[in-house]
């Protein structure tokens, strides 16, 4: 015969058991704030923003994250821009990722990410326009990455960046463009900088052995109950 006791014994472990959870990541569109410096119009938070860059200017803007996540929880990260003038060529425009290596959130340095075409990066202003809005998370194009502030190769690919410093916390994002000779001077436009990362969103599920758990525990209790009977 199953107790009073017993029964609410068995409950009470059920109820333990169905407390352990686990965390569930998601896809997070990530939000921030903007800044600009050098030749930006106009300058400030709000896009769009004309970038112009001579060999005596640069343009720089940037995107502060709200989230905290690390290099290789981004899914996705882009500009959308419309190149006026001038192409592509020198190592700009470029994306950069500052990220802090050792956990303090203190920089240690800056992911450099070229954009226009593989392996040279020196584009006409309709194939530049051809990479506005291209994914450079997981893409391998060859030299796409520079790695050289953490001691690592100048021209790489994602695979060794996301090996190298996928641990690693993202501080900042930021679009800039300089030149110097023999490439022209450049006008572009930004639209943004866009970033999806896979973050935690504060729902818990529970955990697939705690369930499991708790089908035995109810299955007891249905034994017991037929045992009374």
């Amino acid at each position: 015969i199953l107790s009073a006791k017993n029964i609410l014994t068995r409950l009470l472990a059920g109820f333990l058991v169905v407390g352990a959870t686990s965390a569930v990541a998601a896809p997070v569109a990530i939000t921030g704030t903007y800044a600009t410096l050098g030749a930006v119009t106009p300058s400030g938070s709000t896009p769009p923003w004309n970038l112009t860059a001579t060999a005596s200017t640069f343009a720089f803007v940037s995107l502060t994250p709200d989230q905290a996540f690390t290099f290789s929880q981004l899914q996705s990260l882009d500009a959308m821009f419309t190149s006026n003038s001038g192409g592509c060529g020198g190592g700009t425009p470029r994306l950069t990722v500052r990220l802090d290596t050792n956990g303090d959130m203190v920089s240690d340095g800056s992911m450099v990410i070229h954009l226009g075409t593989s392996p040279g990066f020196v584009d006409t202003d309709a194939s530049l326009n051809a990479r506005s809005g291209m994914n450079v998370i997981g893409n391998n194009d060859a030299g796409r990455y520079d790695l050289s502030a953490f001691g690592a190769s100048t021209f790489t690919d994602y695979a060794t960046a996301v090996g190298l410093l996928g641990g690693a916390n993202v501080l900042r994002f930021a679009f800039i463009m300089d030149t110097f000779a023999p490439f022209a001077d450049r006008d572009l436009t930004l639209f943004s900088i866009n970033a999806v990362a896979n973050i935690d969103n504060g729902t818990d599920v529970p955990e697939p052995g705690s369930v499991a758990l708790l089908g035995l525990g109810l299955a007891g209790l249905m034994l017991g109950r037929r045992k009374q009977q």
